[in-house]
């Protein structure tokens, strides 16, 4: 599998296995300009998947992944690991935790 470029910072990463790689998307105000409170915001992660891994190998063949690069996902912040990457913070989690795609 080829390692994919995250999109804006040209870096290369590969998920592996059902892991996805998100970009948090902090939004302080709806479409429509209606003011979101932030205090949810530490509970759930909200963000645009970066990296997804080719799937768990099973003993009956791979399954697949659901998301894809470019969807956006709702998730507990609480379940995905904070990383570091050349100074920029993704998240990183197994598929079986993302609650929505949006």
């Amino acid at each position: 599998m080829e390692k994919l470029a995250m999109p804006q910072t040209g870096l290369q990463v590969k998920a592996l296995h059902d892991n996805v790689v998100i970009r948090e998307i902090i939004r302080e105000t709806t479409s429509g300009g209606i003011y979101l409170p932030t205090n949810d915001s530490s509970q759930m992660l909200e963000g645009e998947v970066v990296a997804v891994g080719p799937g768990l190998q099973l003993d009956n063949g791979l399954t697949t992944v659901s998301v894809q690069v470019g969807d956006m996902v709702m998730m507990p912040k609480s379940l995905a690991m904070k990383a570091k990457i050349n100074g920029d913070d993704y998240y990183i989690a197994g598929e079986r935790d993302i609650l929505l795609v949006l």
